[in-house]
């Protein structure tokens, strides 16, 4: 595990490096940290004033997406302008961050950059060859889809599993999804447990979500009333509106909790509020 502390000590003693990595530690929420914009956004504006390039792209990829700071796709696409020749140089060089953020210009075609799946594959297969996390996510989003790459699931599937087996929580939760509905993969209850409860305990909601169902169902685990209550109210308390409908569910029924037709009440209202269809008709009907 990255020494937190010591990289902040870095960072703010001139260190491009170190800021770039807490960076993008707060962006994707690795290396145990939780996704904070805000935090993503500083950093880089830190590693940024020293002139590191892949400050300037992080930076970049925030104004593009509005994340710790209002969205600007102008500012966006000038530092991506900015930090471009010298990605590059690094990509050439062997760095497997730069190669990453080189693949992600042709993968969005960002800057001055024109779209090139091909070139996109080609550079995330050696940041993700290297061990980068998001490249092996990214290649199995690739050939899921058949972008850049002849379609294939298996490929896929294993690029999604290096990616989960270093811990990252998009992949693991996708795999969770994959086996659960037997997409690119023989459907299998128990894997889909496995993979949702790693994304689970790392905060992911729509995992927690996915595990508090699978509980209440005894899919691939016990069934357990109390479990899915727990991991619903984990997920509900994110905001997550299908795990405040489902929590609804349990509290109206008193399924693994005291029966609570207000608080049951209360929760399809907040469900309904972010657009749940299934709790919108349960308070037209019940309520």
């Amino acid at each position: 595990m990255i020494g937190i502390e010591d990289l902040k000590r870095k960072a703010q003693n001139g260190d491009g490096e170190a800021a770039y990595i807490l960076g993008r530690s707060y962006e994707n929420g690795l290396n145990g940290m939780n996704i904070d914009y805000n935090e993503a956004f500083i950093w880089y504006e830190i590693g940024s004033g020293f002139g590191d390039a892949l400050c300037i792209y992080g930076l970049a990829v925030c104004y593009e997406g509005g994340r710790g700071t209002a969205k600007d796709e102008n500012a966006a696409k000038q530092y991506f302008i900015q930090a471009f020749p010298e990605i590059e140089e690094q990509a050439d060089g062997g760095c497997k961050f730069s190669q990453f953020s080189l693949g992600s210009y042709y993968y969005f075609g960002r800057g001055d950059v024109a779209e090139d799946p091909e070139a996109a594959v080609r550079w995330y297969q050696l940041a993700a060859e290297q061990g980068h996390v998001i490249a092996q996510y990214n290649m199995g989003l690739m050939y899921r889809d058949g972008r850049g790459v002849f379609q294939s699931d298996s490929e896929a599937v294993e690029w999604y599993t290096l990616a989960a087996e270093q811990g990252y929580v998009t992949a693991q939760y996708d795999l969770g999804w994959m086996y659960e509905n037997g997409k690119c993969v023989p459907q299998s209850d128990t894997e889909a447990v496995k993979w949702y409860r790693l994304a689970a305990e790392q905060g992911d909601a729509d995992a927690q979500c996915n595990l508090g169902f699978m509980c209440a169902k005894g899919r691939g685990v016990p069934q357990s009333d109390s479990e899915a209550v727990e991991w619903y109210t984990l997920a509900a308390e994110q905001g997550d509106a299908d795990a405040q409908y489902n929590l609804g569910g349990m509290y109206y029924k008193g399924k693994g909790v005291p029966q609570d037709v207000q608080t049951a009440k209360g929760l399809f209202e907040k469900a309904a509020a972010q657009g749940n269809e299934a709790a919108e008709k349960v308070l037209e009907t019940v309520f």
